[in-house]
Protein backbone atom coordinates (compact mmCIF):
# COMPACT_ATOMS: atom_id res chain seq x y z
CA UNK A 1 0.00 0.00 0.00
CA UNK A 2 1.37 3.65 -0.46
CA UNK A 3 0.53 5.06 2.40
CA UNK A 4 2.38 8.53 1.31
CA UNK A 5 -1.08 8.84 -1.10
CA UNK A 6 -3.66 7.99 1.59
CA UNK A 7 -5.02 10.94 4.01
CA UNK A 8 -6.61 10.85 7.33
CA UNK A 9 -8.73 13.68 9.46
CA UNK A 10 -8.09 13.26 13.27
CA UNK A 11 -11.02 14.56 15.29
CA UNK A 12 -10.35 15.31 18.85
CA UNK A 13 -10.93 17.84 21.15
CA UNK A 14 -7.54 16.86 23.17
CA UNK A 15 -4.81 18.87 21.58
CA UNK A 16 -2.14 16.16 22.88
CA UNK A 17 -3.84 12.99 21.62
CA UNK A 18 -4.02 15.07 18.00
CA UNK A 19 -0.44 15.70 18.58
CA UNK A 20 0.85 12.12 19.34
CA UNK A 21 -1.61 10.64 16.36
CA UNK A 22 -0.36 13.47 13.88
CA UNK A 23 3.03 12.46 14.70
CA UNK A 24 2.41 8.69 14.35
CA UNK A 25 0.56 8.31 11.57
CA UNK A 26 2.78 11.13 9.45
CA UNK A 27 5.44 9.03 11.06
CA UNK A 28 4.29 6.02 9.05
CA UNK A 29 3.94 7.90 6.07
CA UNK A 30 -0.01 9.00 5.83
CA UNK A 31 -0.76 12.93 5.47
CA UNK A 32 -2.84 14.15 7.95
CA UNK A 33 -5.76 16.96 8.85
CA UNK A 34 -6.86 18.13 12.37
CA UNK A 35 -10.45 19.57 13.74
CA UNK A 36 -10.62 20.06 17.42
CA UNK A 37 -14.50 19.52 17.43
CA UNK A 38 -17.47 18.00 15.29
CA UNK A 39 -18.41 21.26 14.06
CA UNK A 40 -14.48 22.25 13.09
CA UNK A 41 -14.54 18.98 11.19
CA UNK A 42 -17.59 19.94 9.14
CA UNK A 43 -16.14 22.77 8.22
CA UNK A 44 -12.92 20.80 6.87
CA UNK A 45 -14.60 18.54 4.97
CA UNK A 46 -15.77 21.20 3.22
CA UNK A 47 -12.86 21.14 1.19
CA UNK A 48 -10.77 18.22 2.56
CA UNK A 49 -11.22 14.75 0.94
CA UNK A 50 -10.32 12.32 3.76
CA UNK A 51 -9.63 8.66 2.84
CA UNK A 52 -10.64 7.79 6.63
CA UNK A 53 -11.33 10.07 9.67
CA UNK A 54 -10.37 8.90 13.39
CA UNK A 55 -13.06 10.33 15.63
CA UNK A 56 -13.46 10.90 19.04
CA UNK A 57 -16.90 11.08 20.83
CA UNK A 58 -16.70 13.10 24.05
CA UNK A 59 -16.13 16.82 22.47
CA UNK A 60 -17.73 20.18 23.09
CA UNK A 61 -20.44 21.66 20.97
CA UNK A 62 -20.73 18.47 18.96
CA UNK A 63 -19.67 15.20 20.28
CA UNK A 64 -18.81 12.40 17.78
CA UNK A 65 -21.89 10.43 17.54
CA UNK A 66 -23.81 13.60 16.33
CA UNK A 67 -20.76 14.03 14.10
CA UNK A 68 -20.36 10.45 12.58
CA UNK A 69 -24.11 10.96 11.23
CA UNK A 70 -23.92 14.27 9.90
CA UNK A 71 -20.76 12.87 7.97
CA UNK A 72 -22.24 9.79 6.96
CA UNK A 73 -25.27 11.59 5.97
CA UNK A 74 -23.24 13.53 3.13
CA UNK A 75 -23.09 11.24 0.04
CA UNK A 76 -19.73 12.59 -0.70
CA UNK A 77 -18.50 10.77 2.47
CA UNK A 78 -20.48 7.78 2.94
CA UNK A 79 -18.04 5.68 2.20
CA UNK A 80 -15.33 6.68 4.05
CA UNK A 81 -14.59 4.71 6.70
CA UNK A 82 -14.77 6.24 10.35
CA UNK A 83 -13.19 4.38 13.22
CA UNK A 84 -14.07 5.77 16.81
CA UNK A 85 -11.14 6.74 19.31
CA UNK A 86 -12.36 7.52 22.72
CA UNK A 87 -11.75 6.36 26.23
CA UNK A 88 -15.68 6.21 26.28
CA UNK A 89 -15.46 2.66 25.66
CA UNK A 90 -18.61 1.11 27.46
CA UNK A 91 -20.91 -1.25 25.43
CA UNK A 92 -23.68 1.58 24.68
CA UNK A 93 -21.15 3.98 23.08
CA UNK A 94 -19.22 1.25 21.16
CA UNK A 95 -22.95 -0.49 19.73
CA UNK A 96 -23.75 3.29 19.23
CA UNK A 97 -20.70 3.96 17.27
CA UNK A 98 -21.52 1.40 15.06
CA UNK A 99 -25.27 2.15 14.36
CA UNK A 100 -23.56 5.97 13.65
CA UNK A 101 -21.82 4.52 10.34
CA UNK A 102 -17.92 3.54 12.14
CA UNK A 103 -16.54 0.56 10.43
CA UNK A 104 -13.99 0.08 13.87
CA UNK A 105 -13.27 1.58 17.49
CA UNK A 106 -10.19 1.92 19.56
CA UNK A 107 -10.41 2.53 22.98
CA UNK A 108 -8.01 5.17 24.99
CA UNK A 109 -5.64 5.19 25.85
CA UNK A 110 -4.46 3.88 22.84
CA UNK A 111 -1.88 1.52 21.95
CA UNK A 112 0.24 2.36 18.57
CA UNK A 113 0.66 -0.49 16.99
CA UNK A 114 -3.08 -1.04 17.17
CA UNK A 115 -4.11 2.27 15.69
CA UNK A 116 -1.37 1.46 12.91
CA UNK A 117 -2.97 -1.63 11.98
CA UNK A 118 -6.81 -1.12 12.26
CA UNK A 119 -5.79 2.04 10.07
CA UNK A 120 -3.99 0.35 7.67
CA UNK A 121 -6.25 -2.68 7.24
CA UNK A 122 -9.77 -0.33 6.57
CA UNK A 123 -7.62 2.13 4.14
CA UNK A 124 -6.69 -1.59 2.63
CA UNK A 125 -10.15 -2.47 2.58
CA UNK A 126 -11.22 0.55 1.18
CA UNK A 127 -8.60 0.26 -1.75
CA UNK A 128 -10.31 -3.14 -2.54
CA UNK A 129 -14.11 -1.71 -2.52
CA UNK A 130 -13.21 1.05 -4.69
CA UNK A 131 -11.07 -0.84 -7.27
CA UNK A 132 -14.01 -3.68 -7.10
CA UNK A 133 -16.56 -0.81 -8.20
CA UNK A 134 -14.29 0.12 -11.06
CA UNK A 135 -13.76 -2.93 -11.72
CA UNK A 136 -17.75 -3.70 -12.46
CA UNK A 137 -17.79 -0.54 -14.19
CA UNK A 138 -15.21 -1.46 -16.86
CA UNK A 139 -16.94 -4.96 -17.20
CA UNK A 140 -20.38 -3.50 -17.56
CA UNK A 141 -19.23 -1.23 -20.64
CA UNK A 142 -17.10 -3.95 -21.88
CA UNK A 143 -20.11 -6.21 -22.08
CA UNK A 144 -22.31 -3.61 -23.07
CA UNK A 145 -19.80 -2.38 -26.20
CA UNK A 146 -18.63 -6.21 -27.00
CA UNK A 147 -22.43 -7.23 -27.51
CA UNK A 148 -22.83 -3.98 -30.06
CA UNK A 149 -19.82 -4.92 -32.01
CA UNK A 150 -21.18 -8.93 -31.90
CA UNK A 151 -24.25 -7.91 -32.71
CA UNK A 152 -23.11 -5.67 -36.34
CA UNK A 153 -22.23 -8.72 -38.11
CA UNK A 154 -24.06 -11.15 -36.78
CA UNK A 155 -27.54 -9.06 -37.94
CA UNK A 156 -25.76 -8.81 -41.80
CA UNK A 157 -25.36 -12.82 -41.80
CA UNK A 158 -28.51 -13.37 -40.50
CA UNK A 159 -30.12 -10.67 -43.17
CA UNK A 160 -28.01 -12.04 -46.15
CA UNK A 161 -29.78 -15.79 -45.34
CA UNK A 162 -33.13 -14.55 -44.97
CA UNK A 163 -32.73 -13.08 -48.31
CA UNK A 164 -31.30 -16.52 -49.52
CA UNK A 165 -34.27 -18.44 -48.60
CA UNK A 166 -36.40 -15.39 -49.93
CA UNK A 167 -34.40 -15.44 -52.99
CA UNK A 168 -32.41 -12.77 -53.25
CA UNK A 169 -31.62 -10.66 -56.03
CA UNK A 170 -27.74 -11.05 -55.52
CA UNK A 171 -26.16 -13.84 -57.06
CA UNK A 172 -24.46 -16.83 -55.14
CA UNK A 173 -21.20 -15.57 -55.35
CA UNK A 174 -21.77 -12.02 -54.11
CA UNK A 175 -24.08 -13.46 -51.34
CA UNK A 176 -21.27 -16.18 -50.64
CA UNK A 177 -18.81 -13.20 -50.26
CA UNK A 178 -20.63 -11.24 -48.13
CA UNK A 179 -21.28 -13.50 -45.91
CA UNK A 180 -17.88 -14.25 -45.69
CA UNK A 181 -16.68 -11.10 -45.22
CA UNK A 182 -18.99 -10.50 -41.98
CA UNK A 183 -17.73 -14.09 -41.04
CA UNK A 184 -15.01 -13.28 -40.97
CA UNK A 185 -14.87 -10.31 -38.86
CA UNK A 186 -16.98 -11.77 -35.82
CA UNK A 187 -14.34 -14.24 -36.19
CA UNK A 188 -11.79 -11.98 -35.68
CA UNK A 189 -13.86 -9.94 -32.86
CA UNK A 190 -13.86 -13.37 -30.70
CA UNK A 191 -10.46 -14.03 -31.47
CA UNK A 192 -9.83 -10.64 -30.24
CA UNK A 193 -12.04 -11.02 -27.09
CA UNK A 194 -10.77 -14.21 -26.51
CA UNK A 195 -6.96 -12.72 -26.34
CA UNK A 196 -7.74 -10.07 -24.14
CA UNK A 197 -9.32 -12.54 -21.62
CA UNK A 198 -5.88 -14.64 -21.83
CA UNK A 199 -4.14 -11.61 -21.46
CA UNK A 200 -5.97 -10.54 -18.33
CA UNK A 201 -5.15 -14.22 -16.32
CA UNK A 202 -2.15 -15.92 -17.85
CA UNK A 203 0.68 -16.59 -16.00
CA UNK A 204 3.92 -16.23 -18.85
CA UNK A 205 6.23 -19.18 -18.79
CA UNK A 206 9.12 -16.57 -19.48
CA UNK A 207 12.15 -17.54 -21.49
CA UNK A 208 14.12 -15.58 -23.59
CA UNK A 209 12.88 -15.52 -26.74
CA UNK A 210 14.32 -14.05 -30.16
CA UNK A 211 12.40 -11.27 -31.30
CA UNK A 212 13.97 -11.43 -34.87
CA UNK A 213 12.50 -14.91 -35.35
CA UNK A 214 9.12 -13.48 -34.17
CA UNK A 215 9.00 -10.22 -36.42
CA UNK A 216 10.07 -12.79 -39.32
CA UNK A 217 6.51 -14.65 -39.07
CA UNK A 218 4.44 -11.65 -38.40
CA UNK A 219 6.05 -9.78 -41.59
CA UNK A 220 5.46 -13.06 -43.33
CA UNK A 221 1.82 -12.85 -42.12
CA UNK A 222 1.08 -9.24 -43.17
CA UNK A 223 3.31 -9.64 -46.76
CA UNK A 224 0.17 -9.45 -48.82
CA UNK A 225 -1.13 -6.76 -47.16
CA UNK A 226 1.76 -4.47 -46.80
CA UNK A 227 2.18 -4.45 -50.75
CA UNK A 228 -0.87 -3.22 -50.71
CA UNK A 229 0.12 -0.24 -48.84
CA UNK A 230 3.26 -0.12 -50.35
CA UNK A 231 4.80 -0.97 -46.93
CA UNK A 232 7.63 -2.00 -45.51
CA UNK A 233 9.45 -2.98 -41.49
CA UNK A 234 12.41 -2.58 -40.70
CA UNK A 235 14.31 -3.61 -37.61
CA UNK A 236 17.12 -2.76 -35.26
CA UNK A 237 17.13 -5.55 -32.90
CA UNK A 238 19.95 -5.91 -29.92
CA UNK A 239 19.10 -8.89 -27.86
CA UNK A 240 16.21 -11.12 -27.04
CA UNK A 241 13.08 -10.63 -24.86
CA UNK A 242 12.06 -12.37 -21.49
CA UNK A 243 8.60 -13.73 -23.02
CA UNK A 244 6.74 -16.47 -24.88
CA UNK A 245 6.22 -16.50 -28.59
CA UNK A 246 2.94 -16.78 -28.53
CA UNK A 247 2.80 -13.68 -26.34
CA UNK A 248 5.08 -11.67 -28.21
CA UNK A 249 3.79 -12.58 -31.46
CA UNK A 250 -0.09 -11.02 -30.48
CA UNK A 251 1.82 -8.00 -29.30
CA UNK A 252 4.04 -7.56 -32.34
CA UNK A 253 0.39 -8.21 -34.67
CA UNK A 254 -1.56 -6.13 -32.77
CA UNK A 255 0.71 -3.00 -33.06
CA UNK A 256 1.64 -3.79 -36.41
CA UNK A 257 -1.86 -4.20 -37.41
CA UNK A 258 -2.60 -0.71 -36.10
CA UNK A 259 -0.26 0.61 -37.69
CA UNK A 260 -1.62 -0.65 -41.31
CA UNK A 261 -4.74 0.97 -40.73
CA UNK A 262 -4.00 3.95 -40.04
CA UNK A 263 -1.49 4.21 -42.41
CA UNK A 264 -1.19 7.59 -44.40
CA UNK A 265 -2.80 7.46 -47.69
CA UNK A 266 -0.14 9.63 -48.96
CA UNK A 267 3.08 8.59 -48.56
CA UNK A 268 4.55 4.48 -48.36
CA UNK A 269 4.27 3.20 -44.84
CA UNK A 270 7.37 2.05 -42.83
CA UNK A 271 7.39 0.38 -39.90
CA UNK A 272 10.32 0.18 -37.37
CA UNK A 273 10.79 -2.37 -34.41
CA UNK A 274 13.58 -1.59 -32.36
CA UNK A 275 14.99 -3.46 -29.24
CA UNK A 276 17.32 -1.95 -26.90
CA UNK A 277 18.51 -2.76 -23.10
CA UNK A 278 17.52 0.04 -20.97
CA UNK A 279 19.02 -0.35 -17.54
CA UNK A 280 17.05 -3.72 -16.30
CA UNK A 281 14.84 -4.11 -18.90
CA UNK A 282 14.72 -4.51 -22.74
CA UNK A 283 12.67 -1.98 -24.20
CA UNK A 284 11.00 -2.63 -27.45
CA UNK A 285 9.24 -0.20 -29.97
CA UNK A 286 7.14 -0.03 -33.07
CA UNK A 287 7.28 3.05 -34.53
CA UNK A 288 5.25 4.18 -37.85
CA UNK A 289 4.56 7.32 -39.86
CA UNK A 290 1.24 6.73 -40.42
CA UNK A 291 -1.74 9.13 -39.76
CA UNK A 292 -1.51 9.22 -35.71
CA UNK A 293 -3.71 10.87 -33.08
CA UNK A 294 -4.44 13.66 -30.79
CA UNK A 295 -4.36 12.60 -27.24
CA UNK A 296 -7.65 13.46 -25.77
CA UNK A 297 -7.47 14.37 -22.24
CA UNK A 298 -8.98 11.87 -19.81
CA UNK A 299 -9.27 9.15 -22.69
CA UNK A 300 -7.38 5.88 -22.31
CA UNK A 301 -5.08 4.41 -24.94
CA UNK A 302 -5.53 1.08 -23.77
CA UNK A 303 -9.30 1.08 -22.57
CA UNK A 304 -10.95 -1.46 -24.46
CA UNK A 305 -13.28 -0.35 -27.49
CA UNK A 306 -11.43 3.09 -27.70
CA UNK A 307 -11.11 4.46 -31.03
CA UNK A 308 -9.05 8.00 -31.82
CA UNK A 309 -10.09 8.10 -35.30
CA UNK A 310 -12.99 9.91 -36.74
CA UNK A 311 -12.42 7.73 -39.81
CA UNK A 312 -14.18 4.73 -40.55
CA UNK A 313 -11.91 2.17 -40.35
CA UNK A 314 -12.20 -1.63 -39.91
CA UNK A 315 -11.27 -2.59 -36.38
CA UNK A 316 -12.59 -3.37 -32.59
CA UNK A 317 -10.25 -0.99 -30.54
CA UNK A 318 -8.96 -4.23 -28.89
CA UNK A 319 -5.54 -4.04 -29.54
CA UNK A 320 -4.21 -2.12 -27.30
CA UNK A 321 -5.71 -3.45 -24.79
CA UNK A 322 -4.46 -6.42 -25.42
CA UNK A 323 -1.22 -5.45 -25.74
CA UNK A 324 -1.77 -3.95 -21.72
CA UNK A 325 -3.12 -6.33 -20.83
CA UNK A 326 0.28 -9.03 -21.78
CA UNK A 327 2.73 -6.52 -20.50
CA UNK A 328 1.11 -6.12 -17.07
CA UNK A 329 1.25 -10.31 -16.62
CA UNK A 330 5.23 -9.57 -17.70
CA UNK A 331 5.30 -7.03 -15.29
CA UNK A 332 6.66 -4.54 -17.48
CA UNK A 333 5.50 -1.68 -18.64
CA UNK A 334 3.68 -0.16 -22.20
CA UNK A 335 3.21 3.79 -23.82
CA UNK A 336 1.94 5.37 -26.47
CA UNK A 337 3.45 8.37 -28.23
CA UNK A 338 1.43 10.26 -31.20
CA UNK A 339 0.47 13.36 -33.05
CA UNK A 340 -2.28 14.23 -35.84
CA UNK A 341 0.23 13.36 -39.11
CA UNK A 342 3.23 12.19 -37.49
CA UNK A 343 2.86 8.63 -36.58
CA UNK A 344 2.87 6.77 -33.38
CA UNK A 345 4.90 5.36 -30.88
CA UNK A 346 4.21 1.79 -29.26
CA UNK A 347 7.13 1.06 -26.53
CA UNK A 348 7.00 -1.97 -24.31
CA UNK A 349 9.68 -2.32 -21.36
CA UNK A 350 10.15 -5.95 -20.88
CA UNK A 351 12.14 -6.83 -17.02
CA UNK A 352 15.44 -8.61 -18.43
CA UNK A 353 15.65 -11.23 -15.63
CA UNK A 354 12.62 -14.21 -14.96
Amino acid sequence: MNQSSHEILIVDDDQNNRFLLTSLLEKDGYITATAKNGEDALEVLKTYKPDLILLDIKMPLMDGHETAVEIKNDPEFFDTPILFISSMNDSKNIMQAFEDGAVDFISKPFRKPEVLARVKTHLELKDLRTKSEEHAKEMEHFAYMAAHDLKSPARVISNLVRQMEEGSELDSEELTYRIGRSSKKLGSLIDSLLQLSDGRKKNFLRKGVDVVEVLAEVEEEFSDTLKSKNGSISSDIDGMVYSESTALKILLKNLISNSIKYANADEPLKIKVTLVEDGDNFKLTVKDNGLGFKAETGKDPFQAFSRFHGLHIEGHGLGLAICKRIMDCHKGSIKIESGLNVGTSVSMEFPNHF
